[in-house]
């Protein structure tokens, strides 16, 4: 599976490669990850996240899928296999974000051969929530919490 999208619609699968920039692979710390199979200059659009719109009521005992990404108040995008929103990681120190319209924008330039992280506290405001950290980065948190507050 390292370097290829899982396929949800075999159909797509034949027509080009939506996304050439970008190649899953395994990380070091949390299983598979999206890398950058080029270079990505601050502001760049580098994805789109496209997927199944979850809504559901907050409560303890719910948990938050894992790859899931807030959208707004009580409302997650969860991505179909094939998109590669999938695979992308946290770090508490990013060089990507998502933004309102749910695209990865780079943060700063991003290399050939790095991973794409986002940090997923931005993306998510239930007060539920919570996930240990493993990013590593020097200034880790070591738990990730929602901090984004939506318009209501």
């Amino acid at each position: 599976m390292a370097g290829r999208l899982p396929v949800r619609n075999p159909s797509r699968a034949r027509k080009r490669d939506p996304w050439p920039r970008l190649a899953i692979r395994p990380t070091s710390r949390t299983g598979l990850g999206l890398f950058a199979v080029a270079t990505f200059a601050p502001g760049d659009r580098i994805a789109v996240i496209e997927g199944e719109t979850i809504t559901a009521t907050y409560d303890s005992r719910y948990r938050l899928g894992s790859r899931w990404y807030g959208v707004g108040p009580h409302a997650w995008v969860d991505p179909y296999l094939d998109n590669p929103g999938r695979f992308v990681n946290h770090s508490c120190d990013p060089n990507a974000r998502i933004d309102a319209r749910l695209a990865i924008v780079a943060l700063r330039t991003i290399r050939r051969g790095e991973q794409v992280c986002v940090d997923y506290s931005l993306t998510e405001e239930d007060p539920e929530w919570s996930m240990r950290c493993r990013c590593g980065a020097a200034g880790c948190r070591g738990v990730i919490r929602a901090g984004r507050v939506f318009e209501h």
